[in-house]
């Protein structure tokens, strides 16, 4: 199985009044025998917008390109695509200092219950750790994994498994543009994401069919031990910081990312880019209240920074009446 994940934004938090400033992480997921077939859709249509032989940037499309590259991949039955996005306007500089020193405090408090006194040292380290990120990293991060979260838990139920053993050898690929291979932001998102899906999935089990997730089901053997999933087994050794030029995953996030960073900052269609969204929204399950992915801090944000991106909901469920999703089991 291979997922791909990409953002687009600077996570810069806007100085003075500003009506629109987001943030997005795209994922996409797919089995690998379409690996292949994706990778050839995308080389066809580099040739289409004048790149032939090269990446295409979602940044540099414009609408009638991006409503191209949504033609060419929306019917593929085994890609997902779903972003996490974060308004930006209502953070304040106090708001986004603070995230990283919160996040500290909670791993201190975990790890002042450790049993063990190495495992409260590491908790205690990967404190120190994400407090010394600023607040884009650490915002970064939050959204990563989020977004990592979302679209793994939906691709065990939404991507088409039907290949054998489709779950045997798994890669989540990110860019490695804002973090290498090697930094220490890379480094430590390993084990905060461990950490918090570990924490998300006790307020929010994955949910598994038992009608799908039978017992020879590839996820199910590769990643469920004693009706518990095996976090630890199924991301430890499997998140690779690649180069977005050798990855058909993290393009296809990166145009993804693209496409929805730009229908937050065109709510009212003025530009048609919440046209384009609500096509992209054919390749992702969710619920039209929930297919931005938009992350509320737990219902810090204000309200009314929800509701302005009311219009793109309506917009989505528009859509979906007039056209059946695509993903349907």
């Amino acid at each position: 199985m291979r997922f791909g994940f990409d953002e687009s934004g600077d996570f810069g938090i806007p100085r003075g009044l500003v009506t629109s400033a987001s943030a997005v992480v795209a994922g996409v997921a797919y089995p690998d025998s379409a690996e292949a077939h994706l990778r050839e859709i995308l080389s066809e249509f580099a040739v289409r917008v004048g790149r032939q032989g090269s990446e295409v940037k979602g940044r540099f499309l414009n609408v009638d390109q991006c409503m191209d590259f949504i033609q060419a991949v929306r019917n593929q039955r085994s890609l997902l695509i779903e972003p996490a996005s974060l308004d930006l306007t209502w953070i304040t500089d106090e708001h986004a200092a603070d995230i990283p020193e919160r996040v500290c405090r909670v791993l201190y408090s975990k790890g002042a219950k450790c049993v063990h006194e190495s495992m409260r040292a590491e908790l205690e380290l990967l404190g120190r750790q994400f407090r010394n990120l600023s607040p884009q990293q650490a915002l970064r991060v939050i959204l990563l994994s989020r977004c990592i979260n979302q679209v793994a838990r939906d691709a065990v139920i939404f991507v088409d498994s039907t290949d054998d053993d489709v779950w045997a050898d798994v890669r989540f690929e990110i860019d490695a543009v804002q973090a290498r291979p090697n930094s220490r932001e890379a480094r430590l998102f390993r084990w905060i994401l461990l950490g918090w899906l570990t924490a998300w999935s006790k307020v929010d089990p994955w949910k598994l069919i038992d009608e799908i997730h039978t017992s020879e089901h590839s996820f199910v053997k590769h990643y469920e031990s004693g009706s518990v999933l095996e976090f630890g087994r199924l991301f430890r050794d499997n998140i690779f910081w690649v180069d977005s030029r050798q990855s058909t995953a993290v393009q296809l996030a990166d145009v993804s990312a693209a496409i929805t960073r730009r229908a937050m900052m065109d709510v009212n269609n003025v530009e048609g880019w919440s046209d384009v969204f609500a096509e992209l929204s054919a390749c992702n399950p969710r619920s039209p209240e929930d297919v931005l992915g938009l992350i509320t801090f737990d219902d810090l944000m204000p309200e009314e920074v929800r509701l302005k991106y009311g219009t793109i909901v309506r917009r989505v469920a528009s859509h979906r009446t007039a056209k059946r999703p695509v993903h349907r089991r």
